[in-house]
């Protein structure tokens, strides 16, 4: 995603990171349903979907995918680990 407003948010403030958790969208489903068993306008399928489009199109050195669907100390390791390769 080139445009202009992404450019002007993350590239001039200097990011060195922008983590995207990624988990399948039947996941996100069922993990917000257990969370309190409704869905915002935000949480439904074809916004995740685009949503998950947006995210999928970003190619920028400093977005790091994080496999979702593993267990939060996993995640944690994984996000901890690109963190201490920073110099």
């Amino acid at each position: 995603m080139e445009t202009g407003v992404w450019r002007h948010t993350w590239g001039r403030k200097g990011v060195d990171h922008v983590f995207i958790l990624e988990v399948p969208i039947d996941t996100a489903l069922e993990r917000i349903g257990v969370r309190d068993g409704e869905a915002n306008q935000f949480e439904q399928r074809d916004s995740l979907e685009k949503c998950h489009a947006i995210f999928s199109s970003l190619t920028d050195s400093f977005v790091q995918r994080i496999d979702a669907t593993a267990s939060p100390e996993e995640v944690h390791e994984a996000i901890m680990a690109i963190m201490s390769s920073v110099s």
